[in-house]
């Protein structure tokens, strides 16, 4: 069911990065005078798929990079890459303030997190299957 005054429920699912990117903006629209304020009274539940909430050391910031080129294009802040650190103060704050959202009474909605406890096997490419896409 929509929380009153809203015309219909939203469920978000973000993977990734896009988790804090998610996390980010309904920091937004939970801002007083936001044009977003709607979207966040409309919001039921969120699914994170491997969002590093937490910061992260799995992969180089290097590799990081060109994930959030991919996703911001060219325009990408290096700051971006270097609030993915792990346990880093600014995304540690996000975090938080999301939390709070989630769980304060005006806007109360469940938040899912899913993540792998174990080192992802990356399968190698097997020259003799050819090209897949």
């Amino acid at each position: 069911m929509a929380p009153q005054g809203s015309s219909r429920p939203l469920l978000f699912i973000a993977s990734c990065f896009g988790g804090l990117i998610l996390a980010e903006a309904i920091c937004r629209a939970a801002q007083a005078g936001s044009k977003c304020r709607q979207i966040l009274q409309s919001t039921t539940d969120i699914v994170s798929l491997a969002t590093p909430f937490q910061g992260t050391d799995a992969a180089s910031l290097a590799s990081w990079l060109i994930v959030v080129n991919g996703i911001m294009g060219k325009g990408a802040s290096p700051q971006l890459i270097k609030d993915l650190k792990e346990r880093n103060d600014c995304v540690s704050k996000r975090v938080q303030k999301f939390a709070e959202i989630a769980n304060n009474n005006s806007t109360r909605f469940p938040i899912y997190c899913f993540y792998e406890t174990g080192k992802p096997k990356i399968a190698k490419k097997d020259p003799s299957i050819g090209d897949l896409g």
